[in-house]
């Protein structure tokens, strides 16, 4: 899959037997995962970013350590970010989809494991420097990950007509696809804050109205990020209507302009309380509906 460069990562003895097993056949290797083995991933992952690690051995690690490591919320993890920084060196469609897709698979694996008040808490350091400390927090280091490498460049490979289900627009979801739904952490909420990263990345490779179905089928069945949503939602679609203006396209430019005052009037209407978290949703989308309905009083 990927082109070899001349380094070896260092792998301990387990997880070689492991990586060995894997090969032999699909069954999954009864293995545990090494202790420390996070220092070993974090290192690798400053590895690929260096061009020092040879990537192939890292997805072949990656790949296992969702196997062997799969109580460990850190280890899954660190392995998204290997495929993170991977993606970041990949130049083929089929090899960057591939690689998107395990960094999503890795972070639903994460969600089912993850507790922030039982999971433990590890340090890794710098290579060769045991006194430069990091403690990992993978999960929350990853919205960054999800928002700005993830949804963007799904939403762009599905432009460019590769399959990526999450854009298909007659599809209805039946319950949220993440298991954690809540405001403040749930995946829903970040997919929805992605494509407004996308949409003002590179607008020719967004379909905003295949993007724009996603967000309101997340919206719908997850309830506890129903209101982040709804806000992100508001918020593209304000900014497709801008886009759609600017290229003179008036028609457009109102359709989309109605959709993010719907939006913004189904926070309001649909998410209890005016203070907090809320209360701060609410005032933000407000502005969109002044705005538009200043434009096309009609609205």
């Amino acid at each position: 899959m990927f082109r070899t460069i001349r380094f070896g990562l260092a792998v301990s003895a387990a997880l070689m037997t492991a990586l060995q097993a894997t090969a032999e056949g699909p069954s999954p290797p009864q293995q545990e995962c090494p202790d420390r083995f996070e220092q070993q991933l974090h290192e690798a992952v400053i590895g690929i970013r260096a061009q020092t690690v040879d990537p192939q051995r890292a997805y072949e690690v990656a790949r296992t350590v969702e196997i062997v490591c799969a109580d460990r919320v850190e280890a899954l993890g660190l392995s998204a970010f290997i495929y993170s920084a991977l993606f970041s060196t990949a130049s083929d469609r089929e090899t960057r989809h591939t690689l998107l897709n395990d960094i999503w698979r890795v972070q639903l694996a994460q969600d089912r494991i993850w507790n922030e008040e039982t999971n433990p808490r590890i340090l890794v350091h710098a290579p060769g420097n045991v006194f430069d400390t990091t403690k990992l927090d993978t999960r929350g280091d990853l919205y960054v990950v999800f928002q700005r490498q993830v949804i963007p460049a799904l939403m762009a490979l599905h432009v460019e007509g590769a399959d990526v289900p999450i854009y298909d627009v007659p599809q209805h979801l039946q319950t949220c696809p993440w298991l954690i739904d809540t405001d403040q952490t749930g995946r829903a909420g970040d997919e929805a804050s992605g494509l407004y990263s996308a949409i003002h990345a590179d607008r020719s490779k967004v379909d905003i109205d295949a993007g724009a179905h996603r967000l309101r089928e997340l919206r719908r069945v997850c309830s506890g990020q129903s209101a982040q949503v709804s806000k992100w939602l508001t918020e593209y679609l304000a900014s497709a209507s801008r886009f759609a203006e600017e290229d003179g396209d008036q028609d457009t430019a109102k359709r989309y302009a109605g959709e993010a005052v719907e939006a913004a009037l189904y926070l309001i209407n649909n998410s209890p309380g005016n203070i907090g978290a809320i209360g701060y949703l609410k005032s933000s989308v407000e502005p969109i509906i002044n705005e538009f309905r200043s434009l096309y009083p009609d609205l």
